[in-house]
């Protein structure tokens, strides 16, 4: 548990919001871990949406804007990607040497949050 102290900052020296983000993520992060089938999809999809609202505000490095933010590692976001890519509700994008481009990604989800589901049941529908 954290103190708030007279700045408003906690003894981390985070905000208080951005503890309560902070905590959130760790949240999920874990039930992410124990989870299992479409459940463990939901909850990857609200950490990647939760970490892509993100690439918005930060500047510099995102890996260590989103450390600094939440207390959560980029590998523990990277494995919640991966799962979705695997269950292929997530493609992660790939520089022409294949490696993974996840900040590329989570940015363009973060401007664009509709999943490719609903744009598939957009195409079907009409």
């Amino acid at each position: 548990m954290t103190h708030e102290g007279t700045d408003g900052r906690t003894d981390d020296g985070m905000s208080p919001d951005t503890a309560e983000q902070g905590e959130e993520l760790e949240r999920l992060m874990l039930l992410f871990r124990i989870a299992s089938g479409g459940k463990k999809a939901a909850v990857a999809w609200r950490i990647v949406r939760r970490v892509a609202s993100y690439s918005r505000s930060c500047r510099g490095s995102f890996w260590e804007c989103v450390r600094e933010r939440t207390g959560v590692s980029e590998v523990r976001i990277k494995e919640a990607m991966d799962y979705l890519e695997k269950i292929g509700k997530l493609r992660i994008r790939r520089s022409r040497d294949g490696r993974h481009l996840y900040v590329l990604t989570l940015a363009i989800l973060g401007r664009n949050p509709t999943s490719l589901d609903r744009w598939i049941a957009v195409k079907r529908g009409g």
